[in-house]
């Protein structure tokens, strides 16, 4: 059975609980892949940018959720500060 981006999505969520923000960003990157229109997860990966010190990157994703319509209230913010 084929991975679809939210196992993708998941994964990545949990390295990152782990501290692992290279595997964090690489399963972000392959559930982008897969749902490229999906502004989460473009948010997501910045946040581990972020916290890998990338500021330029995280600011290229934060613009591109912002650009597919992805704002404040869409998402468990709560989540994002993990």
């Amino acid at each position: 059975m084929e991975a679809d981006g939210n196992t993708y999505a998941t994964r990545g969520f949990s390295y990152g609980r782990l501290g692992d923000f290279k595997a964090q960003i690489r399963d972000y990157d392959a559930a982008i892949e897969i749902q490229p229109d999906t502004g989460v997860l473009y948010a997501y990966r910045a946040r581990a940018y972020e916290k890998a010190g990338n500021l330029e990157a995280a600011a290229r994703d934060n613009a591109k959720a912002k650009s597919l319509g992805l704002h404040a209230g869409h998402f468990d913010q709560e989540q994002l500060k993990e």
